[in-house]
């Protein structure tokens, strides 16, 4: 199988399962909008504080995660439903660091970054190609949060040849399949796997 992924040397190649997303695109309606609006209200006035930062140690970097979130494409998205994970503490860090004058100018911030088509079933801003906010403007849970195929995936990424194929369930496009190989993470269309499975 290494050779049939190209990979140099003999190596070790280990297979992991991500889930998917798979559900299809909506219009965001009004109603959907008005109770993000009211969710992120009542945090300004929350007297506790919900946020709940997950522990996710890992020894994948930074962009490898973000390679195999986008292989994914947010199946954890969906319990972001309408609210985001939008608590008070995270709204106080993105007016403190972005600056923003007020609690008015960040919800309307907020609002206007809804997109106008977002996954069926999953997060408000979950959009057709990702999260609509900035990595800045999201909360600690989605920044931070580990899928259990990711935990077990960043436990042997740095072994000395050793690769990971994970491939995202039901991958039908050229973006659903990532190689890692000693730190690099390289993007494979699903069909250069059919000739190992003859």
């Amino acid at each position: 199988m290494a050779e049939g992924l190209g990979l140099a040397g003999p190596q070790k190649v280990g297979l992991f399962v991500l889930p998917a997303t798979t559900t299809g695109m909506e219009p965001v309606t009004r109603a959907r909008k008005d109770q993000l609006a009211a969710s992120i209200e009542a945090e300004f006035d929350a007297r506790i504080d919900k946020t709940k930062v997950p522990e996710t140690p890992t020894r994948l970097d930074d962009a490898s995660i973000l390679a195999l979130c986008g292989t994914c494409r947010g199946a954890c998205c969906k319990w972001g439903e309408d609210h985001a994970y939008l608590t008070r503490s995270v709204l106080t860090r993105v007016k403190r660091e972005l600056k923003f004058a007020d609690e008015a100018s960040l919800l309307e911030s907020y609002l206007d970054r809804v997109p106008g088509l977002a996954r069926r079933g999953s997060c408000v801003f979950h959009g057709a190609q990702g999260c609509a906010l900035p990595r800045s403007m999201r909360s600690e849970t989605c920044n931070r949060y580990l899928c259990y195929p990711l935990k077990q995936l960043g436990a042997d990424s740095s072994r000395p040849g050793y690769a990971q194929l994970a491939v995202s369930t039901g991958a039908e496009e050229d973006d659903r399949m990532l190689l890692l190989s000693e730190g690099d993470a390289r993007q494979l269309h699903p069909k250069s796997l059919k000739p190992l499975s003859r």
